[in-house]
C-alpha cells in the first residue's frame, strides 16, 4: 500500500511539474541552443533559408568582440543592467546606511507575494533562523523572542521590507502584531516599508489599517525633471567610462518623457536604446532609438 501510494503522489507530481518542463524546453532551452549552433555558421537571410550555411567557428564571435561599438555597449549595458539591479533602492539604501550605529540593527529583506507562513520565514531568516514550520504563532513567539533579546541590549531593531507593494493585503495585520507587545504600549521595533504606488493603495485597505494607523511619516518620491534626468544619465555615463556624449538631447527627451520621469524605466529605457544604437552602429543615441526600446520595454 506505502509503494503504491508512493508511485500515485510521484505520477501527481510529474503531471504538475511536465506542462512547465516542456514549455521551458521548447520556448526557452531549445531556441537558446539552436542560436548557439547559428553562432559558429555563416548565417545571412539567403543561405539560412535553403540551409546553405558553413561551418566558420569563432570567427563571428570575433568578429563581434572586436568591435570597438560592441564592447562600448557590453561596458554601458553592463552599467545601466546591474547598477539598477544592486543599487535600484537608493533612497532606502541612504536611510538604512544613516541610522547611528550602534543603537539599530537593521533587519532587511525584500517583499514578494509570500503567503502568510513565507513572510513570517522571510523575518525568521533576518535573524539567521531557518524555519520550516507551518505554524504560524510558533513563528510569531521566535520573532518576539528574537526582538527582545535585540531590545534587551539597549538596541532597536528596525525591520526594513523593500518592493512592500508586492505584499498581499493580509500580511499587513501581520507586520502590525509583530511590532506590538504589552498591550502595544512598548513597541518592539520600527517598520519602514518601501515600495511604488501600490503600496499606497494596499495601505488603505481594511487589513493594513491597524498598522496604517501607526505611521509616523510617509515619503513619496515625485517623477524628476527633464534637467534632473541629463545629470542622472550624465552620471550612469561617467561610470562606464565614456569620454564624450552618448545620448543627443532630443533622445533625453524621448527618455524623459517615455519613462514619465521614473528612474527604473528611464534605466530600461536607456539601456534599450543603446543596444538599438550599437545594432545600427550608430555614434549617438537618437530619439529613434529610444522608440524603438519603447515598443521593446512596453
Amino acid at each position: 500500500m506505502k509503494v503504491g501510494g508512493k508511485l500515485k503522489n510521484n505520477f501527481v507530481f510529474l503531471m504538475f511539474v511536465l506542462p512547465g518542463a516542456i514549455y521551458m524546453a521548447t520556448m526557452i532551452l531549445i531556441p537558446i541552443g539552436y542560436n548557439i549552433i547559428l553562432g559558429f555558421k555563416n548565417v545571412d537571410m539567403l543561405n539560412f533559408l535553403n540551409k546553405g550555411s558553413q561551418v566558420v567557428g569563432f570567427e563571428t564571435y570575433k568578429k563581434v568582440f572586436s568591435d570597438s561599438l560592441m564592447k562600448d555597449a557590453i561596458k554601458n549595458t553592463f552599467v545601466f543592467t546591474f547598477w539598477c539591479l544592486f543599487f535600484q533602492s537608493t533612497s532606502l539604501r541612504y536611510v538604512v546606511d544613516n541610522l547611528a550605529k550602534g543603537e539599530h540593527e537593521v533587519l532587511m529583506f525584500t517583499a514578494g507575494s509570500y503567503t502568510m507562513v513565507e513572510f513570517l520565514r522571510q523575518v525568521l531568516l533576518c535573524f539567521g533562523i531557518v524555519s520550516n514550520s507551518y505554524k504560524i504563532p510558533l513563528m510569531m513567539r521566535q520573532i518576539q523572542e528574537q526582538l527582545l533579546e535585540i531590545n534587551g541590549r539597549r538596541v532597536s531593531p528596525v525591520l526594513v521590507i523593500d518592493e512592500a507593494h508586492l505584499m498581499r493585503a493580509e500580511i499587513f495585520s501581520y507586520v502590525h502584531l509583530l511590532t506590538q507587545h504589552k498591550l502595544d504600549s512598548s513597541p518592539l521595533m520600527s517598520t519602514i516599508l518601501c515600495g511604488q504606488e501600490a503600496l499606497i493603495e494596499k495601505l488603505m485597505t481594511p487589513d493594513a489599517k491597524p498598522l496604517a494607523s501607526r505611521i509616523m511619516g510617509r515619503s513619496h518620491l515625485e517623477a524628476i525633471r527633464k534637467e534632473v534626468m541629463e545629470e542622472y544619465i550624465a552620471h550612469h555615463m561617467r561610470l562606464a567610462g565614456a569620454k564624450r556624449e552618448i545620448f543627443s538631447d532630443a533622445a533625453i527627451m524621448a527618455i524623459h518623457q517615455g519613462s514619465g520621469g521614473l528612474l527604473r524605466r528611464a534605466n530600461n529605457l536607456a539601456r534599450g536604446a543603446m543596444l538599438a544604437a550599437s545594432m545600427e552602429k550608430a555614434q549617438i543615441v537618437a530619439p529613434e532609438h529610444v522608440r524603438m526600446a519603447l515598443t521593446e520595454v512596453i
